[in-house]
């Protein structure tokens, strides 16, 4: 794989924003640094930097996907199902416990484990009881 300019952009962005960026974002972002690029090409790079595993894909029901480095500890993510955004859950142990629980019941190496964690956020939360 070559270390394209928009390919090392993309890399650079995540490194500088952990707000879980979708394609949109992210093209956006290229944009307004002059990159010349497509919101197909971002795609193209995205599954790119997947298929070498430094990038993940978070994707939840009919939200658009958003992109996390795989550098990042394993945790897991909480999203609203009324809006799509997304936190972080980095004070839950249960991925670490369940991983470990699951190499040692099985011996497999994990490559992979999520949870899919779903609420609503404060925002959401508010106008849902407004109404």
């Amino acid at each position: 794989m070559r270390c394209t300019t928009q390919r090392k952009a993309i890399v650079t962005y995540m490194l500088n924003n952990k707000n879980h960026p979708t394609a949109k974002d992210i093209y956006e972002f290229l944009a307004s640094k002059n990159y010349s690029s497509s919101l197909a090409n971002v795609y193209a790079n995205l599954e790119l930097l997947e298929r070498i595993n430094l990038i993940r894909t978070i994707a939840y029901g009919k939200f658009p996907s958003r992109y996390e480095l795989t550098s990042e500890p394993l945790h897991s993510h909480i999203v609203c199902v009324q809006c799509g955004s997304l936190r972080d859950l980095k004070t839950v142990n249960i991925m670490e416990e369940t991983s470990t629980s699951i190499m040692n019941d099985t011996g497999y190496l994990l490559v992979s484990l999520s949870f899919e964690l779903k609420g609503l956020c404060p925002d959401c939360d508010q106008s849902v009881q407004t109404f």
